[in-house]
């Protein structure tokens, strides 16, 4: 662990025969054991609950990096000692005794580069990570220190092709919606490992152990999404492979930034004392608490706002292959604005502001659509702002005496209690975002643009304008309406655990002969 090029303990741990990594956007972050994914894995660290900060009890394993661990144990069969047990089985994560290693002084650099170019200008497909650890002994081996500093920075790039389902359109199978981006996250991450071991005698062992670690995983969704029209009369070939006309194209650019951001610490106590050659007590208290921020916004840009009218003239084309791997197109007309941030309008190009009905009086205007009618709410929206917040706290206390015995066939007792105390919490908050220049369009403010454009050309799009997604709500450019007014289901996913549970186990070792 930690000297294979592994950028966390999961792929690290998925190494091992009946263990499968489970990959999330191209990046190993749990672990499945027996066929049962994370959520059904108890994972624990020195033998006490590890915590996540996700919404629900499984563990991210990509917090996780390999250059701080010095072993796991997996246990796929129940053991009355394991307090955290999963159906599927129960991984244990283990850290270093400085005690029982010898003195090492350890550097490692990676630098890593993406087969994939980075598609979005803001982002590069080059990374690195940076790990550090030490062990000392002190006063005749009596003391011991381990630390552990892990730096990583680690991007992915993607290219996804998406459709909203596909018809037969006169004999040939064409999408009706398309859905084409250019993804770019970048994983960062920063931990701290220390660990504290004094024997002041052959009979006491004290351990004092602290985890921190800071995770951020930032990036965009650049691309159009869009209904799919065809040109009947261009139609060429038939099923899976053709050749036509897309007509009144009308491409929503939409620019999806995300930020995940995260940050776990953990603090745990073990004493261990060995009452005479035969008995032993152990005494173990932690402390954990996580907190997270999932964050992801919405920003739509177009050629005007739904319901305006398009320039005259303007045929909005675009000329397709159809193959079994879907799309591409050899050329479009009408469409030149979207490389241009001077043309290209920071508003809703479609219909999709149904979600807010039940503030259609906000929307009244006596500004009228090209045919003729007022604009109203269904016009109304030109992005969307998602986010949850995690909060967790736990604290444990184990308590339990070890020792062995002649009664019988059994020749070895463990026994003791355990106590826990956890908060779990989220709230989940969206709202629907409108421009400022509502019923009208503007162009995209030169302050939102970054250097360069986006390349779709790998699916026919060109290149398009790449600007900041989130700067139209941080400036205030966006009036934000509260989607949990207006969306019920929004409120079900909001919750706070109060949970506290005592634990009473006994464990014995037999030995005999059939």
């Amino acid at each position: 662990i930690g000297k294979l090029p592994d950028s966390s303990i999961a792929e690290s741990l998925a190494r091992l025969p009946g263990m499968a990594g489970e990959r999330v956007g191209g990046r190993t972050s749990g672990i499945s054991v027996r066929g049962f994914k994370e959520d059904f894995i108890g994972t624990s660290l020195n033998g006490r609950e590890l915590i996540g900060i996700g919404d629900n009890r499984g563990v991210e394993y990509d917090l996780y990096p390999s250059e701080i661990m010095t072993g796991a144990t997996i246990y796929k069969t129940t053991d009355a000692s394991l307090l955290v047990q999963g159906i599927g089985g129960t991984v244990d994560l283990q850290t270093v005794r400085p005690l029982a290693a010898q003195e090492t002084l350890t550097f490692t650099g990676v630098y890593e580069m993406g087969g994939n170019d980075s598609d979005n200008p803001e982002f590069d497909n080059t990374g690195k990570r940076y790990a550090l650890s030490f062990v000392e002994k002190f006063a005749d081996d009596t003391v011991g220190i381990a630390v552990a500093l892990a730096t990583t920075e680690s991007p992915r790039n993607e290219r996804k092709y998406g459709v909203w389902g596909y018809g037969d359109n006169n004999g040939a199978s064409l999408p009706f919606g398309l859905d084409s981006q250019a993804i770019s996250r970048v994983l960062e991450r920063d931990t701290v490992s220390a660990i504290f071991q004094w024997r002041p005698t052959d009979n006491l062992d004290i351990v004092v152990d602290v985890l921190s670690i800071d995770y951020s995983d930032s990036g965009v969704i650049r691309g159009f999404i869009e209904p799919f029209e065809l040109d009947a009369s261009s139609l060429n070939g038939s099923g899976a492979n053709s050749t036509g006309t897309q007509t009144n194209a009308n491409p929503v650019l939409r620019t999806d930034p995300a930020q995940k951001d995260g940050e776990l610490t953990t603090v745990g106590l073990n004493i261990d004392y060995q009452l005479n050659d035969e008995w032993s007590v152990k005494l173990d208290v932690a402390d954990s608490s996580s907190s997270k921020r999932d964050l992801r916004g919405e920003s739509y840009a177009g050629l005007a706002r739904s319901g305006a009218e398009i320039a005259a003239g303007d045929q909005r084309t675009r000329d397709f292959v159809m193959g079994p791997d879907g799309i591409y197109f050899t050329g479009s007309t009408g469409l030149d604005a979207f490389s241009d941030p001077n043309l290209l309008q920071l508003t809703g190009p479609q219909q999709w502001g149904g979600g807010m009905a039940a503030l259609a009086d906000q929307f009244d205007t006596d500004v009228l659509r090209a045919d003729g009618t007022p604009y109203t709410f269904i016009n109304a929206q030109d992005g969307f702002l998602n986010y949850a917040d995690f909060e967790e706290e736990l604290t444990t206390v184990r308590l339990e005496t070890e020792g062995f015995v002649e009664w019988g066939i059994v020749n070895k007792v463990n026994v003791g209690v355990a106590y826990s105390d956890r908060y779990k919490s989220k709230d989940n908050k969206g709202f629907f975002a409108t421009a400022s220049s509502y019923p009208n369009s503007e162009s995209i403010p030169s302050s939102y643009l970054y250097n360069g454009l986006a390349d779709l050309t790998w699916a026919g799009m060109g290149y398009v304008v790449a600007y900041d997604g989130f700067a139209p709500y941080n400036d205030g450019e966006y009036e934000l309406n509260d989607a949990g007014l207006l969306e019920p289901d929004r409120l079900g996913d909001t919750y706070k655990v109060y949970e506290e549970v005592t634990t009473l186990f006994a464990k014995f070792d037999f030995e005999t002969e059939i």
